[in-house]
């Protein structure tokens, strides 16, 4: 994990910080200031707001009873229904104000998900473009222009919340530290039950960026057994998290199969739920990239076309070769898509709710795991030429060697699994016959690639060079 230093910083970066949050307030704002003009819609915002009486009452305590025990439009959220009945005791039914929530609520999330890769990367820029990517992304106009879908932008913001509370335990792990984020985590919960994923990424974030896991190790018989233990004592740690999951997905179930909402397997056989999730994993990705023909409704086929269900499997499994040749030097790929595929497993169709193939609303969290993958890939892919520049320097200027080693010390705060920047530094401080920190960072070097031979017989001849002095 690469962290932010605790010594005083500059106030121009102080002040970089606030500007960038800024920007993302007056960019969403501009993007999305029209929908105060907006109606409420017959799609669900009468199921949610216009004609549903308990909502229509405003905030009280008959009403909050009625959010607990309702088990209303085929889902048990009462956190969504208070939500509402809060707006409707400030604005009454006017509809703009009720969009605006919304808004608000998106606008918090964008903030906090740049505070919150900012805090645990330590990167400024990569975290500020993913947070623009989320907050002005046209996939996710649909939850936030849409009265109904309060419950996707509430319980996001319960999900970042979540998260920043657990870097606060990864921190200083204690029961006080915990107790915030399971807090957090059933509120969201609450709200909507797709946030089950939640404990899955948590532990993602633990390998990357946390490096509370180490995964390239596993397969290492010196290293193996102490890593799995460490895997599963994480796991264990997040028991609590685990439990509250399979509570929310067993009452989930219940409440929407006594709704009517859950299709039958004559309906939609398995086969075909298992077809349209790869296929929708796949347009999902498309969306993302060139987000055209969208709507508000994507019906089930049924059964898709076998060209696009093959070019479906094509394109997953392509992605899935890259990410699994690069997880040592790029894990953010791999935490990246895994996010991706397993935040959308409670809405991909394996179990079907409605008659819908797939619906942009769904990837309002799901795509923050592409755009870290973006963010991060494409600063790799910008940093390369500066890479090879701080190689030349090194090999070209020997009188440079501090200077050399200060850049290299960057790159690596920035990336700290890349092999080669720390190679190159150990091969400096090597130079400067500082052999104890060139030690360390050819055995680093040995750590994160084991498979360079070459690196064994540079660490020996390091070791040779400082006995003789």
């Amino acid at each position: 994990m690469s962290e932010e230093k605790n010594h005083k910083k500059p106030l121009f970066n102080i002040q970089r910080h606030y500007l960038i949050s800024l920007l993302l307030v007056l960019t969403t704002i501009v993007v999305y200031f029209q929908v105060g003009q907006f109606e409420f819609l017959d799609y669900d915002d009468n199921l949610y707001v216009t004609e549903n009486h308990a909502v229509k009452a405003g905030l009280s305590q008959k009403g909050l009873r009625w959010a607990f025990k309702a088990i209303y439009v085929a889902n048990w959220h009462p956190l969504t229904w208070a939500s509402h009945m809060v707006d409707v005791q400030l604005y009454g039914l006017n509809p703009g104000a009720h969009h605006f929530t919304n808004v608000l609520f998106h606008i918090l999330n964008a903030i906090l998900l740049f505070h919150f890769f900012r805090k645990i990367t330590g990167t400024l820029w990569r975290s500020a473009f993913v947070a623009a990517l989320f907050a002005l992304h046209p996939l996710h106009v649909e939850s936030v222009a849409w009265i109904a879908g309060r419950k996707d932008v509430l319980s996001t913001f319960f999900w970042l919340v979540t998260m920043l509370s657990y870097t606060g335990y990864v921190k200083q792990p204690t029961i006080w530290r915990y107790l915030p984020v399971m807090t957090f985590f059933a509120l969201g919960l609450m709200v909507k039950p797709m946030v089950v994923t939640l404990p899955f990424v948590l532990l993602l974030l633990d390998y990357w960026p946390f490096g509370r896991l180490t995964i390239h190790q596993l397969g290492d018989n010196r290293g193996s057994g102490c890593q799995k233990k460490i895997f599963f004592r994480l796991v264990i740690e997040k028991i609590p998290l685990f439990i509250l999951t399979i509570a929310s997905c067993i009452v989930t179930f219940m409440v929407q199969s006594k709704g009517g909402a859950v299709e039958s397997l004559i309906r939609f056989p398995l086969t075909d739920r298992m077809t349209n999730a790869l296929v929708s994993y796949a347009r999902y990705v498309l969306k993302m990239i060139w987000p055209s023909h969208l709507a508000v409704f994507y019906p089930h086929p049924g059964i898709w076309p076998l060209w696009q269900f093959a070019g479906a499997i094509l394109f997953l499994a392509l992605i899935f070769i890259l990410v699994i040749k690069t997880y040592r030097k790029k894990p953010y790929l791999m935490v990246g898509w895994l996010w991706y595929i397993g935040t959308l497993v409670p809405v991909i169709g394996l179990v079907q709710v409605g008659k819908q193939a797939m619906a942009d609303r769904y990837t309002y969290i799901p795509l923050i795991g592409l755009f870290v993958m973006i963010a991060w890939g494409a600063e790799e892919l910008l940093k390369r030429w500066r890479y090879r520049s701080f190689g030349l320097a090194t090999a070209g200027g020997p009188g440079r060697f501090d200077e050399a080693i200060a850049q290299y010390i960057t790159v690596l705060r920035i990336d700290p699994y890349y092999t080669a920047a720390q190679k190159n530094l150990a091969v400096t401080l090597a130079k400067q016959r500082r052999f104890g920190g060139a030690i360390n960072g050819f055995s680093e070097t040995l750590c994160l690639n084991s498979e360079d031979t070459s690196l064994k017989d540079d660490l020996k001849n390091i070791n040779g060079r400082k006995d003789k002095d």
